[in-house]
C-alpha cells in the first residue's frame, strides 16, 4: 500500500525526530533530493506547520510549535510510528549520530533485536571513549530494557566499558548510576561462572558504586564491595583490592559510621606506598580527613586535606586538587573560620577547570550558609540544580538543607519548601551521612515559619541523632534555631535542653570560640524564657563580641537582637542601637523578614521603667517580663496584640497574664491596669 503523502510523511518525521533539522541532514534522513524536499517543505512553510530559519549559509527546519508536534505525533499510528523510529535510527547511526540513534531504536525494536543492540554496543564504546558518562549511562538503561537479563550478549557490553573509568571511581555520575544498575546486575549474574576472576572483581566493584549511588542500596552494596575485595586478593592484584576497601570505607561513612569510615580509609593509606598506588593512597586519605572532619577532629582533618593537597598538585591531578581544597574550606568553616574557608573555596576553583565535577558547591553552600551569605548559599544550589534538571544528585544533595535553612533566614519559605522536595528527591528514605537528621531538623522549622503545628522534640531528636553519630559540628548550629523556636513559645524546658546540649558541645571543643559563642546565645534565651533580661542580654552580648569577630553574621545578628530586646526596657538608648545594628548586620545577610521583626521591636519599645533592677526589686513580686506584659495589658492590648509585639506565643502571653494576676491577687485586666499605673508600670 501507498504510504502518507509526502507532506504528512514529511510532518510526521520531523514530528517524530522532536527537533530542529538542518537541510543536508534532512535530505539524508528524507533520502529525497533536496529539489523534490524543496517542493514539498515550501507550501508547508507557507501555511506555518514548518519554520524555516536561515543563519548565514546554514538553513534549519522544525515543527513550528509543540503543541503542533504534539497533534502530529498523536495521529500517528503504532505501526507508523515505529516504521518512522527505524527510519530515524538507522540514518542516524549511518551518519555516527548512535547515541541519538540510542533513543530511536528502543522506540521501534523488539527484544534481543540483533541490530538494534549491536548499534546500543557501538553507541555505548562511542560514549565511553568520549568519557560521556551520563551519556554512557543512558544506553546502558537502554540496552537493559532490549536485552534480557540472561541473554550471553551482555559479555560483548561489559567489552565496551570502561570499568575503571574515573568518573565512577569519583562518584560522579551519582544521580544518574540508578539507570546502569541493572545492566551490570546482569553482567555480574552471566560472569558468576566465569574463570575470569579479574572481570569478575571490577563489575563486582562497580555493582557495588552504583548500587550505593543509585538506588542507595549500602549494605547491599557493602556486600559486594566485599566480595571484589576478597577476588581481587584472590588473583593478588594489590592495587584494586585497596582500592576496594577504600570504597568500603567510604561506605561505611556512608552508613554514618565515621570511625569505622576513619579506620579503614587510614588502614589504606598505611598500606599503599608504592608509585603505582600513589592514588588511592591519595582517595584513602581524603576519606578518612572527611570522618575525621564530621567527627569534629579538625587537626586531623586539616593535616589529611592538606597533605592531599599537595600529593594532587605535585602530580598535576586538577580535579583532585580542587576536590581536597573544597573539603579542607569546609572543615576551616565549622572550625568558625568562614573568611579563610571563602578563600580557599575560590582557591579550590582555580584549582581545575573542571571544578563542577567537584563537591564545591556542596561546601560552598553550607560555607556561605554558615557566613551569613543567605543569598549565596540559596544560588549554590540553584545552580546546582540548573545544571542536573533531572535532580540533584546525593553526593551534593546534602546541599540542599543547607540552602532551605538560608531561605528560611531570608523569608522565601517557597524557596524553602522547593529545596527541600529537592532533597527528598535525591534520598527518598535513605539516609546518607546524616541526611535523615539534617532533612527532620528543616522540615521541623519550615513547619514552624508557616505557623503549622509541629514539635520542636524533633528537632531534639534529630541532633541527638547527630550527636549519637559523633557528628557534633554538624549538631550545634542548628541548636540555635531550636532555643529561638523554644523562647517563642515559652517552652523553657526545650530551650533548657537545647542550651544544655550547646554547652556540653563547647566544653568538647575547647578553643572554638564559635561553639562556645552558641552556648552563650543559647543560655541567653533560656535566661530570657526564665525572665531575667539582664542574665540575657549579658550572655547574649558575649555571644554578639565573639560571632562578630569570626565573621558569623547570621548568628552575630541573632545574637545582637536577642541583646537588644533584653535592654530596650531598662537601657532604652542602649536596647534601640543593638537593634538597630542587628538589623543593619541582618540586611546584609539578606534575612529580610529578621530585619522587619527588629524594627517591630523598635517601634513597640517600651518606655524605661521607674523601677529597675532584678526582679525582686519589681513591685509585686513580678519578674522583668510579666512587668513588660503587664505594661501592655495596661495599654489596653489584647494577648494576641502582645504576643506579636513580644515575639512569643498568645499561649505563653496568657500564662504570663495569669501569673500577673496571681501574684497582684486581680482578677481582672482593669484592676491589672490600675496597679500598673499606681506603680508607673506604664
Amino acid at each position: 500500500p501507498e504510504g502518507p503523502p509526502p507532506a504528512i510523511a514529511l510532518l510526521e518525521l520531523l514530528a517524530v525526530l522532536g527537533r530542529r533539522v538542518e537541510l543536508g541532514e534532512l535530505v539524508t534522513l528524507t533520502e529525497q533530493p533536496v529539489e523534490d524536499l524543496a517542493a514539498v517543505l515550501e507550501p508547508l512553510i507557507s501555511q506555518r506547520f514548518i519554520r524555516e530559519v536561515e543563519r548565514g549559509r546554514e538553513v534549519t527546519f522544525e515543527v513550528t510549535h509543540p503543541l503542533t508536534q504534539d497533534a502530529i505525533q498523536a495521529g500517528i499510528g503504532a505501526l507508523r510510528r515505529r516504521t518512522l523510529h527505524r527510519q530515524l535510527a538507522r540514518s542516524l547511526r549511518r551518519g555516527g549520530r548512535l547515541a541519538e540513534a540510542t533513543s530511536h531504536f528502543v522506540r521501534c525494536a523488539e527484544t534481543g533485536e540483533v541490530e538494534a543492540v549491536e548499534s546500543l554496543r557501538d553507541a555505548l564504546r562511542q560514549a565511553e571513549e568520549r568519557a560521556a558518562y551520563r551519556e554512557a549511562l543512558a544506553i546502558l538503561a537502554a540496552v537493559a530494557e532490549l536485552l534480557p537479563s540472561h541473554d550471553p550478549r551482555w559479555l560483548e557490553i561489559a567489552d565496551v566499558i570502561s570499568w575503571e573509568a574515573e568518573w565512577v571511581i569519583d562518584h560522579q555520575a551519582d544521580a544518574h548510576t540508578q539507570l546502569g544498575v541493572a545492566a551490570v546486575e546482569a553482567i555480574d549474574a552471566l560472569l558468576e561462572t566465569s574463570p575470569d576472576t579479574e572481570r569478575r572483581a571490577m563489575v563486582k566493584h562497580n555493582l557495588a558504586l552504583f548500587l550505593a549511588w543509585g538506588p542507595g542500596e549500602l549494605s547491599v552494596a557493602e556486600h559486594y564491595c566485599g566480595e571484589a575485595v576478597a577476588l581481587f586478593d584472590t588473583i593478588g592484584d594489590r592495587t584494586r583490592a585497596l582500592l576496594a576497601r577504600t570504597e568500603l570505607a567510604f561506605l561505611r561513612g556512608l552508613m554514618g559510621d565515621f570511625p569505622g569510615a576513619a579506620a579503614g580509609a587510614r588502614e589504606v593509606a598505611a598500606a599503599a606506598r608504592t608509585p603505582e598506588e600513589a592514588l588511592v593512597r591519595l582517595r584513602a586519605l581524603l576519606i578518612a580527613g572527611i570522618a575525621a572532619m564530621f567527627s569534629g577532629r579538625f587537626d586531623e582533618s586539616d593535616r589529611l586535606f592538606q597533605e592531599c593537597v599537595r600529593v594532587a598538585h605535585e602530580r598535576g591531578l586538577e580535579l583532585q586538587e580542587s576536590r581536597c581544597l573544597t573539603m579542607l574550606a569546609l572543615s576551616i568553616a565549622f572550625q568558625g573560620r568562614p573568611r579563610e574557608a571563602q578563600a580557599t573555596l575560590e582557591e579550590s576553583r582555580r584549582a581545575s577547570p573542571d571544578w563542577q565535577e567537584t563537591p564545591l558547591r556542596f561546601s560552598a553552600a553550607i560555607v556561605e550558609w554558615l557566613a551569613g551569605d543567605f543569598p549565596a548559599s540559596m544560588s549554590s544550589v540553584d545552580q546546582e540544580s540548573a545544571r542536573n534538571p533531572k535532580g540533584i544528585g546525593r553526593r551534593l544533595g546534602m546541599m540542599v538543607w543547607y540552602g532551605a535553612m538560608a531561605a528560611l533566614e531570608v523569608g522565601d519559605l517557597d524557596a524553602a519548601g522547593r529545596y527541600v522536595d529537592l532533597g527528598r528527591a535525591a534520598f527518598g528514605e535513605r539516609n546518607f551521612y546524616f541526611n535523615h537528621e539534617l532533612r527532620q531538623h528543616v522540615e521541623t522549622v519550615l513547619a514552624r515559619r508557616r505557623g503549622e503545628p509541629a514539635p520542636l522534640s524533633s528537632s531534639l531528636d534529630a541532633v541527638g541523632q547527630l550527636l549519637d553519630k559523633g557528628g557534633w559540628p554538624f549538631a550545634a548550629p542548628l541548636l540555635p534555631d531550636v532555643v529561638e523556636l523554644g523562647a517563642e513559645d515559652g517552652d523553657a524546658a526545650t530551650v533548657r535542653e537545647a542550651a544544655g546540649r550547646l554547652a556540653e558541645i563547647a566544653d568538647a571543643a575547647p578553643g572554638l570560640s564559635l561553639y562556645r559563642a552558641l552556648a552563650d546565645l543559647a543560655q541567653g534565651w533560656s535566661a530570657y524564657v526564665a525572665g531575667d533580661l539582664g542574665g540575657a542580654a549579658e550572655r547574649a552580648g558575649s555571644a554578639a563580641d565573639a560571632l562578630g569577630a569570626i565573621g558569623h553574621r547570621g548568628l552575630h545578628a541573632r545574637a545582637l537582637a536577642l541583646q537588644g530586646r533584653c535592654l530596650i526596657a531598662s537601657q532604652r538608648s542602649r536596647g534601640e542601637a543593638l537593634l538597630r545594628e542587628a538589623a543593619e548586620v541582618f540586611d546584609a545577610c539578606g534575612a529580610s523578614w529578621r530585619v522587619e521583626q527588629c524594627l517591630r521591636m523598635l517601634e513597640a519599645a517600651p518606655q524605661p521603667f521607674k523601677a529597675e533592677g532584678n526582679s525582686a526589686q519589681l513591685p509585686g513580686g513580678l519578674t522583668e517580663r510579666e512587668a513588660e506584659v503587664l505594661r501592655l495589658v495596661a495599654a489596653g492590648k489584647t494577648n494576641k496584640q502582645i504576643a506579636e509585639d513580644l515575639f512569643l506565643s498568645a499561649k505563653t502571653v496568657g500564662r504570663h497574664v495569669s501569673n500577673i494576676f496571681a501574684k497582684l491577687g486581680v482578677n481582672c485586666r482593669a484592676a491589672a491596669t490600675s496597679f500598673a499605673h499606681r506603680h508607673d508600670i506604664v
